[in-house]
């Protein structure tokens, strides 16, 4: 969905929704160069950015009934989870919106194309705003923007549709008007409020497009030209291996379709690692067949991509090699190693993950315990939440285990820190876990 300035006072500027295009249609293959080829890159770049995020994550809610039914609903959602990193490093941001279906709560992913936060608390989340759904009747655009205000525990929804004249609201037309939005609430108040309801994945750069606005950046927000000149460069290559074909010159009669006459050693099929030229004079030919095969610039071209991934990874916050066209013979083995060459992206994930995405995912749970309240979902009850990221890409887990081992066993470390960290849960269901087996097993530690 393409992003519409839909008027003053929000933090869509015009310079940010231009900007925001231009992100949109990188990531669709759609920002192409003339006599470019779409490489797929920007896409590239925010998946393997995801996949980085969330390969390890881990979300473990416990305590009681009510966290019993919170853990089973975002278990439903997690695997989603990875799409809408994917969405936010592309646009900036991604909202995760929970709503009820059938007594169960499902999350909505949201991306910062229809989001238009307009006032935002002291640490930046959003406390005002509205989300656009745009639509088409006939030859008609329409527009259902439903704000929301959330002021000192108190959360104020409104729906309201319109039809559209370009960016602008024309007049404002019934919910009803169409058949996915009727039975909408118009206002809804909701007391006793954690926030707005909903968790915000934010990418965690500064912006540079305008400073009127505080909306974050796409990953790729300062590799825009970077990205199109790679896709014009590997258009050139493509274009320099398909015209560096082997040239093939032929007399007319070396050719049975052309003669009449089937020649000796003839061609006769189609050659397509070839192409083939006609002598028009043949008194000027010396032989039926003659070969001449051009000298291909496909190294100088490589030299040129590979030099331009660089480039972008250092303007994608990328350590060096993330991006390598080749895969490397003699790669780093150890622990060490890898932390020491994939720093970079290794602080750019830990940033994505500790400013943008636990945040995030810690509201996003905060609104489906208050829509448990609200709806009466499931019992009341107080519970914890452990969310761990996981990264042994950069670490050696098993050393670490043996290192935390070894703390426990000489009593420098309480065994339910080790066990926090190994399972992925908090440090008082561990005790309790722990307690348990102890007491169990009749040798419980006084």
């Amino acid at each position: 969905m393409e992003q519409r300035y839909l008027g003053q006072g929000t933090a869509v500027t015009p310079a940010m929704a231009k900007a925001m295009n231009r992100w949109q249609r990188s990531f669709y293959n759609l920002n192409t160069p003339k006599g470019g080829h779409p490489t797929g890159l920007a896409a590239a770049l925010t998946g393997y950015l995801s996949t980085m995020v969330t390969s390890e994550l881990a979300v473990r809610i416990s305590g009681s009934a009510r966290a019993d039914y919170l853990q089973r609903m975002m278990d439903h959602f997690l695997p989603a989870l990875q799409r809408a990193v994917q969405l936010a490093a592309a646009e900036g941001q991604c909202v995760l919106r929970p709503r009820i279906e059938d007594g169960e709560i499902l999350v909505e992913l949201i991306p910062g194309s229809r989001f238009y936060p307009i006032r935002f608390d002291p640490s930046g989340r959003p406390s005002a705003g509205y989300f656009a759904d745009f639509r088409t009747s006939g030859s008609e655009e329409l527009v259902r923007l439903e704000s929301f205000d959330y002021r000192a525990g108190t959360l104020i929804l409104e729906n309201h549709a319109y039809r559209l004249k370009g960016d602008k609201l024309d007049r404002e037309i019934p919910l009803d008007s169409l058949a996915c939005w009727s039975g909408l609430e118009k206002e809804t108040v909701v007391e006793k409020a954690p926030g707005p309801l909903f968790g915000l994945i934010r990418m965690p750069f500064a912006g540079t497009v305008d400073p009127a606005s505080e909306l974050p950046v796409s990953l790729y927000a300062g590799a825009e030209e970077s990205i199109r000149e790679f896709d014009r460069l590997y258009g050139e290559l493509l274009y320099e291996l398909h015209s560096g074909k082997r040239k093939r010159i032929l007399e007319r009669q070396a050719l049975p379709g052309l003669s009449g006459k089937p020649v000796p050693g003839a061609l006769g099929y189609q050659d397509l690692t070839a192409d083939t030229y006609l002598v028009l004079d043949p008194m000027e030919q010396q032989k039926p067949f003659d070969d001449y095969s051009p000298v291909m610039r496909t190294e100088e071209y490589l030299s040129a991509l590979r030099s331009l991934l660089h480039l972008i990874e250092n303007q994608c916050h990328l350590s060096a090699g993330a991006l390598a066209l080749e895969v490397g013979s003699g790669g780093p083995v150890t622990a060490t190693e890898i932390v020491s060459r994939d720093r970079t992206t290794y602080h750019t994930c830990a940033a994505v993950q500790e400013q943008g995405l636990r945040p995030a995912l810690l509201d996003l749970i905060a609104a489906m315990d208050a829509l448990c309240d609200l709806y009466g979902l499931c019992p009341a009850g107080r519970f914890e939440t452990a969310i761990t990221f996981g990264d042994s890409v950069f670490e050696d887990t098993g050393t670490e285990f043996d290192r935390l081992l070894r703390m426990a066993q000489a009593q420098i470390l309480r065994p339910e820190k080790l066990l926090s960290w190994y399972f992925h849960v908090d440090e008082d269901t561990a005790r309790r876990d722990y307690l348990k087996k102890e007491e169990t097993d009749g040798h419980r530690d006084p």
